[in-house]
């Protein structure tokens, strides 16, 4: 009945991976002592690497209601919010997580990133500054404090700070991979040595790290003109994105086939004439990559329609 006892045995059991033994101890310390903060912190943590995430969402949201200034349940809520595509609900905790503890460099960072989701670039680039004035060795920090450089359009920043990110990491390829991308490889390249220096070692990588490594050394060997070496790493960091993608070729020859067959020049014959003359806007709402820009264009070719550009709303 020692209720923190098995709070602490679920935390061991967490770190070994036995993820359903931790679970039933987290779940008895809550039995035992229904009013610890912690263990619905921890147990959330939990039921979130397991990708309950609404039952995770509950666990916090009761850690902060028993304990409001919870600085890291307040992070870690914001962290699955942000998961779940809730980003103002996220930037409200990262906020309260900062408010409690100001030296929080994971929140100001997390807050960061969520910020450039919303293209509130300039405050993400803020709070990407505040991490590394705490936390300076990060480079995962510095990585996050190039991409919102590199979005705002300041290039010279973004690669100053790729650079500080590979300095801190020479081992992650995805820094190689942005910093190349920011730069023309010449020959002699510093930068260059160490992402070949870590291809050496290419199986050791996760499949992640070695498309990331392939992507950079083609553009690096691109710039250098050597372009079979450049082609042969494009070609096989191509064939490892290819393994994460669900995309049947035939499928889609068979759907534009099934358009090719229904849309005749008879049916678009017969539905003219079904227009809307009403001159009210007409908004074009969708998700990224859906499509949005293509229908944009589509009815601009008429003449009675202007683009009026795009919106973040």
């Amino acid at each position: 009945s020692f209720a923190e006892a098995h709070s602490n045995l679920g935390s061991v059991l967490k770190r070994q991976d036995l993820l359903t033994d931790a679970e039933a101890h987290y779940r008895r310390a809550l039995a035992l002592k229904p009013d610890a903060a912690e263990t619905h912190n921890n147990l959330a943590n939990l039921l979130k690497d397991q990708r309950k995430l609404a039952d995770a969402v509950k666990h916090y949201a009761r850690a902060l209601a028993l304990k409001p200034g919870y600085a890291d349940a307040h992070y870690n809520l914001a962290s699955v919010l942000q998961e779940q595509g809730r980003l103002t609900d996220a930037i409200a905790h990262y906020r309260r997580a900062i408010a409690t503890r100001p030296d929080f460099a994971e929140a100001h960072s997390n807050l960061g990133n969520a910020l450039r989701q919303t293209n509130a670039l300039a405050e993400a680039v803020a709070h990407y500054q505040v991490a590394i004035a705490h936390k300076p060795d990060i480079a995962e920090f510095q990585h996050n404090l190039g991409n919102a450089l590199q979005e705002q359009g300041n290039l010279p920043e973004a690669q100053r700070a790729y650079e500080r990110a590979v300095a801190l990491a020479p081992a992650n390829p995805l820094y190689y991979r942005h910093l190349f991308t920011m730069r023309r490889v010449v020959a002699g390249d510093g930068y260059l040595a160490g992402a070949e220096e870590l291809a050496q070692h290419l199986p050791a990588l996760p499949a992640e790290g070695q498309k990331e490594l392939h992507f950079a050394l083609g553009k690096a060997y691109a710039d250098l003109a050597r372009h079979q070496e450049s082609f042969r790493h494009y070609v096989a960091g191509n064939s490892l994105r290819r393994r994460e993608l669900q995309y049947d070729a035939q499928e889609t020859l068979d759907m534009l086939q099934r358009i090719r067959a229904v849309f005749t020049a008879d049916l678009l014959q017969a539905k003219r004439g079904g227009g809307q003359p009403s001159p009210a806007p007409i908004f074009i709402v969708g998700m990224p990559r859906s499509g949005t820009t293509l229908t944009e264009q589509i009815l601009a070719s008429h003449p009675d329609v202007y683009c009026a550009g795009g919106l973040h709303d």
